[in-house]
């Protein structure tokens, strides 16, 4: 009985259909934090507040695979204590990898 419970809270569950980068590109924009930046304390820091475009497609890039880009968005909602559950993160970086990356999922 309880591996049919298991098994169906696992299908139904959000990690059974996989990331979505659409939710990841809205908390990607649209999550706020509190951080200093140029000396001044802001408020309403987004990811993009730090990060642009450029920092995921230059050749010294950080991330050199898909658990890289992973590592580097978790590293940073533990930095920026954006409070998101790992789906988000997931999310997050199915967003990084779809539009920047294009690391085959691992």
């Amino acid at each position: 009985m309880k591996i049919h419970a298991l098994i169906l809270t696992l299908a139904i569950s959000p990690f059974a259909f996989g990331a979505d980068a659409d939710s990841g590109r809205e908390l990607y924009e649209e999550t706020e934090f509190e951080k200093e930046i140029n000396g001044e304390m802001m408020s309403d820091a987004t990811c993009s507040s730090c990060h642009v475009p450029n920092d995921f497609t230059k050749a010294d890039r950080k991330a050199e695979n898909y658990r890289g880009v992973h590592w580097w968005v978790n590293a940073c909602n533990q930095a920026m204590n954006t409070a998101w559950f790992p789906e988000e993160v997931d999310d997050v970086t199915a967003y990084l990898n779809r539009e920047f990356y294009k690391f085959p999922e691992e």
